[in-house]
């Protein structure tokens, strides 16, 4: 039973989290982001729902494999896990809700890393656990390309 109970709050929490990013997400696209003339390389509206679908699944999995062991790292992987699906959330929000196309960048930069360190301890707890997310973060550096395109097609400069 207990391991049902950890696969339930993995599912609930990626649910959840899923909920709201396709809220603010479903806003965006039906109020500025459709009419936004679309960089080379911009996936069809279409893509977004099946590849995300497979992430989320990913992530719910991966996150329960992680839960189920006994590791000293466990608590880490936990806090990392919490912190990107709530990037996510701030991403999602920025970008689509708010159209802040340049904060948006900074939260998907830092979710990024996150999610980079959660692949690390992640495959310390389960190498299975690791390799799972690995699809999720080449989708979020794709986005973070695109996120950087759309900000700079709308006339933004970027300096460093």
């Amino acid at each position: 039973m207990r391991n049902a109970a950890k696969f339930l709050y993995s599912v609930i929490l990626v649910g959840v989290t899923a909920w709201l990013c396709s809220y603010f997400t479903r806003f965006g696209i039906d109020n500025w982001y459709s009419v936004l003339e679309k960089p080379a390389g911009t996936p069809p509206n279409e893509i977004f729902a099946p590849v995300w679908s497979l992430i989320y699944g990913l992530l719910a999995v991966s996150f329960y494999l992680v839960l189920s062991s006994s590791s000293p790292l466990r608590r880490p992987a936990r806090q990392l896990f919490i912190a990107q699906l709530f990037m996510q959330i701030i991403w999602c929000i920025l970008f689509f809700y708010e159209g802040m196309l340049g904060a948006a960048l900074g939260v998907i930069i830092l979710l990024d890393l996150i999610v980079w360190k959660m692949i690390s301890i992640f495959g310390q707890i389960k190498p299975l656990a690791g390799y799972l997310n690995y699809p999720y973060l080449l989708w979020l550096c794709y986005a973070t390309y695109l996120n950087f395109i759309f900000m700079s097609a709308q006339g933004a400069v970027v300096e460093f």
